[in-house]
């Protein structure tokens, strides 16, 4: 079949290229270029995991930790206005429940470990069951009412002072306020540790922290009533009942509670409050003769 030139018509033999300007134009036009390739998709690193809200919470417990030791007034106010301040409140006040249960069972065993001296190892013949919910029990009632008692009394003392205070936020600040109590009753655990002079120091830390919550709610209630308020006149005398009140429920519910407690260890079977009913019964009874 004939072939011709689209420009001009001129026929052509094959493979034959007219000799035209136009097609001689084409013929010298560079190629077309070839459509670019898909840019490869570019690997970008993954977004940081966000902190989880465990991890979160436990750097704002450490955070007010390492603050109050630092700050004490300044980290309790600021938590009391924090949204979290209830929760962290409710972390130190849990602490504060446990260093009571590990006081507890430390003084016991050591209490234990100075009968089984005397009577010659004799308590590792018998079957001693310590009464471990009892104590954790104990610790858990002691704290909650060691934080409510002082909240008491500090509010008490701001109505004196006339001072508006949100009891919602002071119990936030008693809570966190039980840290160096905490401390205190951790060192008197450890110090139990040390035999029977242990002893004598794990108690000296509890009359040690009785002193520190003394001074601890009469400081609050001068804050928050002012020096020319509590330390003068009836007020002075109201704060003074007030605090040794506090002072000494909260002191009758440690020992109550703890008594309890340790009345539940079970020897051979029988508790120490049932050994001690027994005796009371027996001593009742050799009162009739």
């Amino acid at each position: 079949m004939a072939k011709f030139c689209k420009y001009c018509g001129t026929q052509l033999e094959d493979g034959q290229v007219c000799s035209c300007p136009q097609a001689q134009a084409e013929l010298a036009a560079p190629a077309a270029a070839p459509a670019p390739e898909a840019a490869a998709p570019v690997a970008t690193a993954a977004p940081a995991a966000a902190p989880s809200a465990g991890k979160d919470l436990l750097n704002k417990v450490k955070e007010t930790f390492l603050s109050y030791l630092k700050a004490p007034k300044a980290t309790t106010a600021k938590i009391a206005d924090d949204p979290k301040g209830m929760t962290l409140a409710g972390i130190f006040a849990g602490v504060n429940a446990l260093a009571v249960f590990l006081y507890l069972w430390k003084i016991l065993g050591g209490i234990m470990g100075m009968a089984g001296d005397i009577s010659g190892g004799l308590t590792d013949k018998i079957d001693i069951e310590y009464p471990i919910f009892q104590m954790l029990i104990a610790g858990i009632v002691i704290a909650a009412v060691g934080i409510l008692i002082s909240t008491l009394v500090v509010l008490l003392m701001s109505k004196v002072g006339k001072q508006a205070v949100d009891f919602k936020k002071l119990l936030v600040i008693e809570s966190v306020n039980t840290i160096f109590p905490s401390m205190v009753l951790l060192a008197g655990t450890v110090l139990g540790f040390l035999g029977g002079f242990g002893m004598l120091l794990q108690i000296l830390a509890v009359a040690f922290l009785w002193i520190i919550w003394f001074l601890n709610c009469g400081n609050e209630a001068r804050d928050l009533g002012g020096a020319d308020v509590t330390e003068k006149g009836k007020n002075m005398w109201i704060m003074v009942i007030v605090m040794l009140v506090g002072y000494g429920i909260a002191m009758w519910a440690f020992s109550a509670l703890s008594l309890w407690s340790v009345g539940e260890l079970k020897i051979a079977g029988y508790s120490l409050s049932e050994g001690m009913d027994m005796l009371d019964m027996l001593g009742n009874l050799g009162d009739l003769f």
